[in-house]
């Protein structure tokens, strides 16, 4: 138990090092008039709340007003995408892009179906929309964007229809991990080929996971010193935090 406590104050110490030198950082918090930058990760393992909180927010840095829930974001070339989501009537199929360049926001061409709960991810020069629920199944399917046309097409299926999932692309291979199936959570994990246009199976997780984020981190010197064990860090007192999103604890 000494080890595991002097590896999460380790870890503690390390995270607030990074914080305090704006090193990534993922998310901004406000309390009052005063905001900061954070790790989601340690607010996740701190809190289910944010757990929920960002298993459905966008990866970006800046606060964000959200018109829907169950939406997604990725990244491609300094321009945000958002797609899909639930707008608390209709399930959608529409996309836009953020223009950090211009402040702007500009709807692009729908999507071929309403998506909630999907995996969105920079791919390939493309953005790729996979998943998700349509308001009646989840979704095997999946479809890339084209900035350059403004179109999108059908790419092959994934082996297993799921949503909210996580999503990440790695090596050159985009994977899927975890997600609900609509009967149940998964361990499912696969990976898509652009060049073969092929979906693969991976390992599994050792556990279920549904609403679960991905990441890739690379050049840290020494990972262990950047991971905590599991259920190893204190509760904080989060009174009087404020958080521009929108909270949400259901698996649509």
């Amino acid at each position: 138990m000494d080890n595991w406590n002097e590896s999460s104050h380790m870890s503690s110490s390390v995270f607030n090092s990074l914080r305090l030198e704006g090193k990534l950082c993922d998310a901004v918090i406000k309390v009052e008039d005063v905001t900061f930058e954070i790790h989601r990760v340690i607010l996740c393992r701190c809190s289910t709340y944010f757990l929920d909180l960002w298993s459905q927010s966008p990866p970006d840095k800046k606060l964000f007003h959200p018109c829907g829930t169950r939406l997604r974001c990725c990244k491609n070339n300094q321009i945000v995408y958002i797609c899909g989501g639930f707008n608390g009537t209709d399930f959608l199929q529409t996309a836009e892009f953020y223009s950090p360049e211009t402040n702007q926001w500009t709807m692009i061409s729908q999507m071929s179906c309403q998506r909630r709960g999907l995996g969105i991810v920079a791919y390939a020069d493309h953005v790729y929309a996979v998943g998700g629920f349509d308001g009646s199944v989840r979704l095997s399917s999946a479809e890339v964007y084209n900035p350059r046309s403004d179109t999108w097409r059908q790419v092959s299926r994934m082996l297993t229809a799921r949503s909210n999932f996580g999503i990440e692309v790695l090596n050159g291979r985009l994977y899927v991990v975890g997600g609900y199936n609509g009967r149940s959570t998964c361990t499912n994990v696969e990976y898509y080929d652009a060049t073969t246009d092929e979906w693969t199976e991976a390992s599994p997780l050792d556990i279920s996971r549904s609403a679960v984020s991905c990441c890739v981190l690379s050049g840290l010197p020494n990972m262990d010193e950047y991971v905590s064990p599991r259920d190893s860090l204190t509760i904080v007192s989060l009174d009087d935090v404020f958080v521009d999103s929108e909270d949400s604890s259901e698996h649509s």
